[in-house]
């Protein structure tokens, strides 16, 4: 059996893109549409078993001092390793994904002086990884099935279905496909800085491939004065919130008009896309996370990896001399 590591070029990226589509186990975030917008470099690994795709493996790069560093582009919650070998037995599997990843974590500490990565949910197994001086961790996210609307409104907390019922009593105007860049005071990641996040996200919105399966939802007041705003991705699983807030300014604007852009989102999701899991990305701040947890989601581990290659030297020589003494 052969195994080998291709490095996909930009020529071949449409069907790199194809391949992970068709992947249950790959996101739109796997995919090279996010990555095109950024100035930094993209690289991606395909690892084979006799011409049979395994794992894949994408990320951003650039160059700070001389050292190759991957990145992980803005509002990107996952980014790297993708699955494709799922129709062998467990040991086969198991075997496969070792050489695999012995191919991958060669190149990578080859190819990059500084490696942060956040894994899909998807990826379970992360072993082999430690094994060769990567340091993992976990985050989460909550995931909200949306098979059945009155479900899943039922599994939201009774204030949250309170407050949203409250909400939508002052009848906000609810607008599809608003533009990204014009509604950038409502998101709460971009408040604090939005001149930094503007080149970004007008390179998000002229994305041709990203305004099929993005869509930005506004709720206004009846004389067009912006209450909050969400702006959500989706692939072929499930739908990912990116960004959202809330007008500050306006009168009686609360989070509560949030929550109910984001109901609107997972309604969309599910009646428009027919899709049945909506992403909430989830957070490790504590009053975010509450936020989040109260639309009744599954709550999901996923895992981060980190390598430094100096780091890991600096690991060795520690070894070594506590051997001598």
């Amino acid at each position: 059996m052969k195994y080998a590591l291709h490095e996909i070029e930009a020529g071949d990226y449409e069907e790199w893109n194809n391949l992970v589509a068709q992947s249950e186990e790959g996101t739109l975030f796997h995919q090279t549409y996010f990555y095109e917008s950024l100035p930094d470099h993209i690289k991606i690994y395909l690892i084979k078993k006799n011409k049979q795709p395994i794992i894949g493996f994408i990320t951003s790069y650039t160059i700070r001092k001389g050292e190759a560093i991957n990145t992980r582009p803005p509002f990107v919650p996952y980014i790297g390793l993708v699955d494709f070998n799922k129709n062998s037995t467990p040991a086969t599997y198991y075997w496969d994904i070792k050489k695999a990843y012995s191919l991958l974590v060669e190149r990578l500490k080859t190819n990059f002086n500084k490696i942060s990565l956040r894994l899909a949910p998807e990826i379970n197994d992360v072993q082999y990884f430690i094994w060769n001086g990567f340091i993992p961790g976990v985050r989460y996210t909550y995931r909200v099935p949306i098979l059945d609307l009155k479900h899943t409104w039922q599994n939201f907390d009774g204030n949250r279905r309170r407050n949203i019922n409250k909400t939508l009593k002052s009848n906000p105007v609810i607008l599809h496909n608003q533009s990204l860049t014009e509604n950038i005071e409502l998101f709460r990641a971009t408040q604090n800085l939005p001149k930094k996040w503007m080149d970004y996200l007008s390179s998000i919105e002229r994305n041709e491939r990203l305004k099929k399966c993005s869509n930005v939802i506004l709720l206004t007041d009846e004389d067009g004065v912006k209450l909050a705003g969400v702006y959500i991705v989706w692939d072929q699983n499930r739908s990912y919130y990116i960004l959202g807030g809330f007008n500050k300014e306006a009168p009686g604007a609360t989070q509560s008009y949030t929550s109910l852009a984001l109901w609107e989102a997972m309604k969309f999701t599910k009646n428009v896309l027919g899709l049945d899991e909506f992403d909430l990305e989830g957070s490790m701040i504590p009053g975010v996370e509450e936020f989040f947890r109260k639309f009744g989601g599954q709550k999901v581990p996923y895992f981060t990896l980190h390598y430094h290659k100096k780091s890991h030297l600096m690991q060795n020589v520690v070894k070594i001399v506590k051997r001598i003494i």
